[in-house]
């Protein structure tokens, strides 16, 4: 049989959804496949290795950075001026970061229109295609440990973004490397084994390991994500990415104890007549991250567009205009970062909350003794917004749930606040900002970052507090609808995708698709939405054999070749099991009579 393989890796295809039969795809149970589909205790114990080597690399992770802000604020810079403090680290954590990008060629994986590392190649000895896989599982590795090591120096230095992203990398970049240990695991075992990666990032990032649990079944598992691959049995899916998230939660709190990710303060709904104040606050959670998220597409947009050549992220030392644009835009790339973080540095210097030192800023405004006016909260919040922006667009490495959080909790607080001094003058029963601060973490995140039901269980594993639930869901889902739907997953595509990259653009619903082609770089090509996930079958292969290479590789849907490599057509496994069933039902009739 001749059975040509490619894999593009994936998680948010843009291809369109093929449906086999009624849309059902094979099981992947063993009864199914039988001998040929990895055991399931196979993926039952890699998905608990990818939980404990998750939950100790971010251990790791937080500890170098906090042992970096230890270096800047009491070695370097500790007897400097206040001013130097905050403007200086930020600025020089970005040269730091545009020089390793430089050293390691990019923090982005190639973008290749096709993969390997989900399935061999199909030439070459069995040898050499394993040593294929391996070259490119470990090439996946090295990037995330780059991106990692950015995060490190990014975050150490304060800059503007979040450790949660590079959490949930790291986790996946284990799943990958767990994909070596078992290679019959398929297509839909290595989807399963990304989903664990991804829970147990979050579990281990947040101490929250339900939490954890509900983002890997609600962004990378959702209808959407890789549906065109055949999935494991949906409870053995389930079990993997439970227990990848309990025990990188376990090993998280062994290295960084067992409180939670931040403080949170008594909670307490004063009557159910104040839910309309709370749906309104979530309606306003929605406009402001849409706000957040139009602005960090803006700056990445703006940072491209002043690189030499127009380029983005990529090799930095390739150009097609000789070598003094390529030294330009190589110089150029390895600014950028610092003039994130110095503008971060500068806009700091009238609020220093809004430079990341973990949760403590949050706890700050989620404190009552350090309760700042509702002015000074609506400032950190445009200021918050504008640093994470430049940061981000700029090239700095890190995520956005952690300045989600602190946008929500300063919008939150402040609308509390002036609640208190208009309605509360009247007599009327309001809970403590603190509690609106707490629903407008749920609500922004939810909305900026596209986890509704991880923002509202997020919160709710932090309080310990079921009556939170009430406002907080309403909240939620009024700011899922009002916040921008283009840009709900803006931080899913470093969550789930091999690459540290988020393209996004402004919000807003683009009028036809003659414009969209019309705006459109020549840049975005058919490879950048062909989906490698499928088998090319020739089409002299045997329907039997055919149907034993889709279920071993995990395919609904194969492409069928002809002699001269030309597409023939598109096959589809339900097509072909109906076909061996008709044939042995006919073989049945002829011989009993």
């Amino acid at each position: 049989m001749q059975a040509l393989h490619a894999e593009r890796e994936n998680s948010r295809p843009l291809a369109p959804r093929y449906v086999a039969g009624e849309g059902e795809f094979p099981s992947s149970s063993n009864e199914q496949h039988g001998d040929e589909e990895a055991p399931e205790i196979q993926l039952l114990l890699a998905a608990c290795g990818v939980g404990l080597a998750a939950g100790a690399s971010i251990v790791g992770f937080n500890l170098c950075i906090h042992a970096v802000q230890s270096l800047i604020s009491h070695e370097f810079l500790g007897n400097a001026e206040p001013w130097i403090l905050l403007v200086l680290p930020p600025a020089l954590g970005g040269v730091a970061v545009g020089l390793l990008g430089i050293a390691v060629g990019g923090y982005d994986d190639p973008p290749t229109p096709g993969s390997k590392e989900a399935l061999p190649g199909p030439q070459g000895e069995p040898e050499e295609q394993a040593a294929s896989v391996r070259a490119d599982v470990f090439q996946a590795m090295g990037r995330t440990l780059a991106r990692s090591a950015g995060a490190i120096l990014t975050l150490g230095s304060g800059a503007s973004l979040g450790p949660e992203g590079p959490s949930v990398d790291i986790g996946q970049a284990w799943a990958k490397g767990a994909r070596l240990l078992v290679p019959g695991a398929g297509a839909g075992g290595l989807h399963a084994l990304l989903a664990a990666g991804a829970g147990a990032g979050v579990a281990a990032g947040f101490n929250a390991p339900l939490s954890g649990v509900l983002f890997a079944l609600e962004s990378v598992l959702q209808p959407g994500q890789g549906e065109q691959k055949a999935r494991p049995a949906p409870s053995l899916t389930l079990a993997m990415v439970l227990l990848a998230a309990a025990l990188a939660a376990a090993v998280s709190q062994a290295g960084l104890g067992s409180s939670p990710a931040f403080r949170v303060p008594a909670y307490r709904l004063e009557s159910y007549a104040e839910l309309p104040l709370f749906l309104a606050l979530g309606t306003l959670c929605g406009l402001v991250a849409t706000s957040f998220t139009y602005s960090v597409g803006v700056a990445e947009d703006a940072f491209k567009d002043l690189t030499p050549g127009g380029q983005g992220e990529g090799d930095p030392s390739g150009d097609a205009d000789g070598g003094r644009q390529s030294i330009g835009a190589c110089a150029w790339r390895a600014l950028m970062p610092a003039v994130g973080g110095l503008t971060t540095g500068v806009l700091s210097l009238g609020h220093p909350e809004i430079l990341y030192h973990g949760f403590d800023n949050v706890n700050a405004i989620l404190s009552v003794s350090s309760r700042l006016s509702a002015w000074d909260l609506s400032e950190l919040v445009v200021l918050k917004i504008i640093a994470t922006s430049m940061s981000r667009g700029s090239g700095l490495q890190g995520g956005l749930y952690a300045p989600s959080i602190f946008i929500g909790a300063a919008l939150g607080s402040a609308y509390g606040l002036a609640l208190q001094g208009t309605l509360g003058t009247l007599g009327v029963p309001l809970s403590a900002p603190e509690a609106y601060a707490l629903v407008g973490v749920a609500a922004v995140l939810a909305s900026a970052c596209g986890v509704p039901l991880t923002a509202a269980l997020l919160v709710f594993e932090l309080t310990r507090d079921y009556l939170i639930l009430l406002p907080t869901l309403g909240a939620v889902g009024l700011s899922f609808w009002a916040g921008p739907p283009a840009l709900a997953t803006l931080d899913l595509e470093a969550l789930t995708a091999a690459g540290g990259s988020e393209e996004h653009g402004p919000p807003g619903a683009v009028p036809d698709v003659a414009t969209a082609a019309a705006l459109s770089s020549q840049a975005l090509t058919v490879a950048c939405a062909a989906d490698g996930g499928c088998l090319l079958l020739a089409a002299g292969t045997p329907v039997p054999e055919a149907v034993a290479a889709m279920r071993r590789g995990g395919h609904a849907v194969s492409v069928v070749v002809g002699p001269g490599g030309e597409v023939v057509g598109v096959v589809s496994l339900v097509t072909l099991e109906r076909l061996l069933l008709a044939e042995a039902a006919t073989a049945g009739g002829e011989e009993a009579q």
